[in-house]
């Protein structure tokens, strides 16, 4: 029933995420691949991506995903001493080993 309005493209994603629950990381990644022109500056987009990136067994792009979230949070309450998104995203970041890896490249 929802998909017969315009939704929002965050509606959408959170319409993705939910749908990993019911089909599986792989329908879900192919719906939020699916936003990417609309949603690729939202570090939320780029969260959700990441894991269902590392759901699928893909850790390296699971990290790349979350670094790029990570250089997209612009909340200052996120930037504080509690454990926030860009903690959560800056521990994700790090490789097995626990070497910090560095936000990408552009």
């Amino acid at each position: 029933m929802l998909l017969h309005f315009a939704l929002p493209p965050v509606t959408r994603l959170h319409r993705a995420a939910a749908l990993r629950n019911t089909q599986g990381p792989r329908a879900a990644l192919a719906e939020v691949d699916g936003l990417a022109a609309e949603l690729d500056r939202y570090y939320l987009f780029h969260a959700t991506r990441a894991g269902l990136r590392r759901a699928l067994g893909h850790p390296d792009e699971a990290r790349a995903a979350d670094r790029l979230a990570l250089e997209l949070t612009a909340n200052p309450a996120e930037h504080g001493p509690a454990p926030g998104t860009r903690r959560v995203l800056s521990d994700r970041c790090r490789p097995p080993g626990g070497n910090q890896a560095g936000p990408p490249r552009r």
